[in-house]
């Protein structure tokens, strides 16, 4: 068995014991994170993703394996949940230099990147204002699918293809992977200018393809009806994931968030354990990456939700032929 067919296997596995302790009616979410959502059409840095996601609450009348397993969890992470609820998304990821039309290895910029992932995580839910999450992800480096994606993609769009993924970080592809915990505590929500405002605290940390410790501050302003509001890092760590449990359709809220991250580790950066041709050295990465974000939430009709953010953040490298700030947006369809 190869490392794609066991990834696979294992998360199939995953899937089988969760999803029949699931409540009914899953929300289905469709991200998509691209620079052209920013206003800015670089081609450089992270420069597009997207992902399927399935998300549901665990009934209480799950089998008794299973609430055994949870009770585990709860020591293990000290957290006395009252609630739970898994996240199953499927995604992929590209980065690349600013000149994409070089065949050549480009050693004085980020080398390019690609990853396919599947991850599961667990929401720990204490009560309304507080949770967990735990993530594994399961990924694969170095394969054809995202370079094959981005050149479809700028062809579609006569856009300047792509030339040098040969020179990809992991080139001819390796498995990977990440174990991600974050906790969150928010705010009892007031009244604020005529809206609602509510404030959410959160910490994390991960170990794997990418291996940090976070943390940061949100608050959302406007009209929301559940006082439930969790924001974790994406799989990738590249932008956020967020529940609003199929959001009122009255629900209207902008949210911004200030956070910051502590990399030790990044294989998109640095490789993995097969030769790349282009890496970035220790002493040219930045130990303390600030970032941005701001975001809007509209409810819509039948348990439907649409969700926007723009990002900013510090460049992970510092490099003197390239900006210091990597910019990107997203969107986000919930049903």
């Amino acid at each position: 068995m190869n490392a794609r067919q066991a990834a696979t296997t294992i998360c199939m596995l995953v899937c089988a014991g969760i999803c029949p302790a699931a409540a009914a009616g899953p929300l289905r979410t469709i991200h998509l994170d691209d620079d052209l959502f920013s206003g800015m059409s670089s081609d450089a840095d992270y420069t597009g993703g997207g992902a399927i996601a399935l998300t549901n609450e665990i009934s209480d009348d799950a089998s008794p394996g299973m609430l055994d397993w949870l009770s585990r969890m709860d020591r293990m992470t000290g957290v006395q949940a009252s609630r739970y609820r898994y996240e199953l998304e499927l995604g992929a990821a590209a980065f690349t230099p600013a000149d994409i039309a070089r065949k050549e290895a480009i050693l004085s910029d980020r080398p390019y990147a690609g990853l396919v992932y599947l991850s599961g995580a667990l929401v720990q839910e204490q009560g309304a204002l507080s949770s967990a999450v735990t993530t594994l992800t399961l990924g694969y480096l170095g394969g054809d699918f995202v370079p094959r994606a981005q050149r479809r993609v700028h062809r579609t769009m006569r856009s300047i293809q792509p030339e040098g993924w040969h020179h990809q970080i992991s080139d001819g592809g390796e498995a990977t992977a990440r174990v991600m915990h974050e906790r969150q505590w928010a705010g009892a929500t007031m009244n604020f200018a005529g809206a609602r405002l509510q404030w959410l605290y959160r910490a994390g940390a991960g170990i794997g393809f990418l291996t940090d410790v976070n943390a940061g501050v949100a608050a959302r302003w406007g009209r929301f009806t559940d006082p439930r509001w969790s924001i974790h890092s994406s799989p990738t760590g590249l932008s956020d994931r967020a529940m609003f449990s199929h959001a009122d359709h009255r629900d209207r809220f902008i949210y911004g968030s200030v956070s910051a991250k502590v990399p030790f580790y990044n294989a998109l950066l640095q490789g993995q354990f097969r030769d790349s041709d282009v890496t970035i050295p220790s002493d040219a990465r930045r130990h303390f990456v600030p970032e941005v974000a701001l975001g809007l939430v509209i409810g819509l009709s039948r348990g439907r939700d649409l969700h926007y953010f723009i990002r900013a953040q510090l460049s992970d490298m510092r490099l003197p032929e390239r900006s210091d700030t990597t910019v990107y947006g997203g969107v986000s369809l919930s049903w």
